[in-house]
């Protein structure tokens, strides 16, 4: 009985001093997108750069391209897509501290990625914080409208 115990304690402080696995972390599940009406186009795992690790002590990072499944209303061949980035970090505390941070650009952006850095949104939920971003202004409103629906999945 008390080795039973002592395993359930090691257990215990074993997953307590390990809180920042992606899989421990992720609020915001696949079939999230496509209740929405986006199809995931990329899911990938992402190593942090030396930047997001010196500044913000990032641990993992996903990376999502989505698309929306039906056509912007007037339009017959465009569609709304977005990229979501969830990064996870050690602590709530340190997510909060990126999230306060989330416009400040990382060096070496090509002049594509300068432009379009602006049009992005960003939440925390626990020790993850999720970037909404798009490259297109036309987008800008759908963006504002997709961060609140997937903030309100990490309530």
């Amino acid at each position: 009985m008390v080795v039973r115990q002592r395993l359930l304690l090691i257990a215990i402080a074993a997953v307590a001093a390990f809180p920042t696995s992606l899989a421990s972390n992720v609020q915001i599940k696949d079939s999230i997108f496509r209740s929405l009406g986006y199809s995931i186009r990329q899911s990938e795992d992402v190593a942090p750069s030396d930047w997001e690790k010196e500044q913000f002590n990032l641990q993992t990072k996903r990376v999502r391209r989505i698309k929306a499944i039906k056509p912007v209303p007037g339009y017959t061949d465009t569609y709304h897509r977005f990229t979501i980035t969830e990064e996870v970090y050690a602590s709530e505390s340190e997510a909060l501290a990126r999230l306060n941070r989330l416009m400040e650009k990382p060096p070496g952006m090509s002049a594509e990625e300068n432009k379009a850095f602006p049009l992005r949104i960003g939440f925390q939920c626990r020790s993850t914080v999720y970037i909404v971003s798009t490259d297109a202004a036309l987008f800008e409103y759908e963006l504002n409208q997709l961060a609140r629906k997937l903030r309100e999945f990490c309530k």
